[in-house]
């Protein structure tokens, strides 16, 4: 699960029975990606100081991993609200190929060093993030919609999108062939590009019917 391509897990992952209801449905993403989500995904969390973070208990994340890729698909439900995200932290950071694939990274890189008003750039990332692979785009959505509920209640857990974009965007956003010296130079543009998509995404994905 854990460094296999997206599209691999997806596929894997995507026909889902519920075993109380029975009822069959196609999950749009890993379920990795949804046990986060589904246990980040509320007040607790985004009343925790330092979420995305501070780090959880690296044991643990690691544990939870292992169980993963051994494909046991264990609940992340009662866990430590720092180890669940730690453990999505990782899971993104490990894709072999980004949620913003390498072969977009120039474009998105470009769009932000040339932004010059706000409308326009919602605009044109709006354009941009519907063109990434369809296996991305619902666990980008997923991703911006919870940081978004994040950085809504900064006021209590002290993250806002430019604190968010710090932790996340690396994570996200990788130059195929990148050295220190170019991580270190694009990481303001990266830094800025991450903090836009999060303060914008109710506006992103518009009109998209691989997101709705």
């Amino acid at each position: 699960v854990f460094a296999e391509p997206l599209s691999q897990v997806v596929a894997r992952d995507r026909d889902h029975v519920d075993t109380l209801t029975a009822v069959s449905f196609r999950r749009p993403w890993p379920y990795i990606v949804e046990e986060c989500i589904a246990n980040l995904y509320n007040a607790d969390v985004m009343s925790t100081e330092g979420i995305f973070r501070q780090s959880g208990k690296v044991t643990e994340i690691q544990d939870i991993k292992s169980f993963y890729d051994k494909r046991k698909y264990v609940s992340l439900a009662g866990l430590d609200h720092h180890v669940v995200a730690g453990t999505f932290k990782l899971y993104l950071r490990d894709l072999p190929d980004p949620l913003i694939p390498y072969s977009f990274y120039s474009q998105f890189t470009t769009l932000q060093r040339n932004a010059t008003d706000r409308d326009s750039l919602i605009r044109d990332l709006d354009a941009l993030v519907k063109s990434i692979p369809h296996d991305n785009k619902p666990v980008l959505k997923l991703l911006l919609m919870l940081l978004k509920k994040v950085a809504d209640n900064q006021a209590v857990n002290k993250m806002s999108p430019s604190n968010l974009a710090i932790v996340i965007g690396p994570n996200i956003f990788k130059a195929k062939d990148e050295s220190m010296l170019s991580v270190m130079e694009d990481s303001p543009i990266i830094n800025q590009l991450t903090s836009h998509l999060i303060d914008f995404s109710p506006y992103l994905f518009t009109n998209d019917a691989e997101t709705q």
